[in-house]
């Protein structure tokens, strides 16, 4: 009940509870969790699920959700904190969220892993922050702690052709803050 949004097709599919199968209590709390979910997927972060059980007989229920949608919220400000060696823009350049995109929780997500995969941050965290009084905006916030910015490695070993050998390389891996190797 209360569902526009999404059909009720699309919205039994993320359930654990099927019809004609045995009650799971703790399946229904899950089942309401991942509605919540789904719906913060698709920018209604406010989204309430809650359900409601009708006993036709001591062996059938039936399992009503009621969905109160909201609306949806967008991005407002994108707060980046903990870069000191690389630039804002560097980390912006990762996300693939702007302020004004509708909320997405897996945009989110997908942001944290590509700022982890650029090799500059140890730590990466892409999170929901402060939301506007009317609740139409959500805050982003970005907080990362970088990885030492120059790498130098040494070796040393023996072969039978050149006997001893010493090896060594130095890198940069942020040259100019910009995240270049």
């Amino acid at each position: 009940r209360g569902n526009s949004v999404l059909t009720s097709g699309q919205l039994t599919g993320v359930l654990k509870t099927k019809p004609g199968a045995g009650l799971d209590m703790s399946a229904l709390g899950e089942d309401d969790f991942n509605l919540m979910l789904f719906y913060a997927d698709l920018g209604y972060i406010f989204a309430e699920v809650d359900h409601e059980l009708d006993y036709r007989d001591p062996y059938q229920v039936d399992v009503v959700f009621t969905v109160d949608e909201g609306r949806p919220a967008r991005i407002g400000r994108i707060i980046i904190r903990g870069n000191e060696l690389t630039k804002t823009s560097a980390v912006e350049r990762e996300l693939v969220i702007r302020p004004g995109d509708i909320f997405s929780r897996r945009s989110l997500l997908k942001s944290q892993l590509r700022l982890l995969s650029t090799g500059l941050f140890k730590e990466a965290r892409v999170s929901p922050g402060a939301t506007s009084p009317d609740r139409s905006e959500i805050d982003i916030e970005v907080e990362v702690k970088e990885k030492p910015r120059h790498v130098f490695a040494t070796g040393f070993g023996y072969g039978s052709g050149d006997a001893f050998r010493l090896t060594g390389s130095w890198a940069d891996r942020n040259i100019g803050g910009m995240g270049r190797n």
